[in-house]
Formats: C-alpha cells, structure tokens, sequence
C-alpha cells in the first residue's frame, strides 16, 4: 500500500512540476505580463519534504495496525508476542510527542531522527522475527496442503506489509507445487 501512494505522489509532484513549468514558459513568452517570482527549487522542495513525511507516516500506521493485528490474536501465539513487543516500542516513539505534521522547523529533524531508530531499532528486527516465525509455521506446524491453505489465509490476513506479501506469494507457489504433485 505504501509503495502504491509513494507512486501517487510521485506522479502528482511530477504533474504539478510540468504545470509550473508550463506557466512559468508561458509568462517567459509575453515580458510585459508579471513573471513568477519564487523560485521551482523553494515550492516543490517543500511539497516533497511533506510527500516524504507523508510516506513514513503512512508506513508507521500500516505497520502499527499489521502489528495491533498480530497482538490482538490474528496469528501464532509467537506472532501475538511480537506484536505485543512492537506496541510497547510504539508506546515508547509516541511518548515523544513528535508533531508528525511539522516538517519544516528545526524540531523536524527530531522526529526524522526518531523516526529512522524506531524502523532501524524495532521494525526491522521483529519484521526479522517474524518472517522466521513464518517461515518455521509452514515448516513444523502444517501437516497437508489443506492446513498451509488455511495458515497462508490467516496470515495473509494480518501480514499486509509489501515484504510479507512477496513471502507469502512465494509460499502460496510452493503450495500450488506441492499440490501439482500431489
């Protein structure tokens, strides 16, 4: 889903670019009509600042709802845990009181700072742990293709991150490989 609106900004950014260029070449045409007096750099250098914040808020509350997912009985009793762990560091960035909407001020960079030790110190790792957790859910706990059915749709029910999307594919193929031979 984030790369999916990373995408929609992009192109909107782009869009807005080529109208401002377009006027901006219109006007050069006619001297004698008023010319655009602020620079390309200082307009779109803010509107990507704010697409770039928008885009790491938008994965914080994906993740966070993935993970409230987890810790609320969706997956393995495993997977509960992890989610459990990832709502006490959440608790913990959210007691910063980071106003995620200023990207601007000097106490942006704060949040950016926080924000990139939070993906680096706590989403890595449990995404780490929980791929293992996966991995070794279809390989000790699934005894027939019937049972791998029912876990890959449980988990594809809570496992909604692009990562987990390309796993869980990927075992849904080995799935229908099984079968195939079966």
């Amino acid at each position: 889903h984030t790369h999916t609106h990373t995408q929609t900004n992009k192109n909107r950014y782009e869009a807005y670019q080529d109208v401002y260029r377009e006027a901006r070449d219109a006007l050069l045409t006619k001297p004698r009509e008023r010319q655009f007096e602020f620079s390309e750099t200082d307009v779109f250098d803010r509107y990507h600042r704010l697409c770039e914040r928008l885009v790491c808020l938008l994965d914080m509350f994906s993740t966070s709802m993935q993970y409230r997912d987890l810790r609320l009985g969706s997956g393995t009793v495993v997977m509960r845990e992890i989610g459990r762990r990832f709502e006490v560091s959440l608790n913990l960035f959210r007691d910063e009181e980071h106003d995620i909407l200023d990207f601007e001020s000097t106490h942006a960079s704060r949040f950016d700072k926080d924000f990139k030790n939070f993906q680096e110190n706590t989403v890595v790792p449990l995404e780490k742990e929980l791929m293992s957790t996966v991995h070794a859910a279809f390989e000790n706990t699934v005894s027939s293709i019937a049972d791998s059915l029912r876990l890959l749709k449980r988990l594809r029910n809570v496992l909604r991150r692009d990562d987990f999307a390309r796993v869980l594919n990927k075992r849904l193929r080995v799935i229908f490989n099984h079968y195939a031979r079966d």
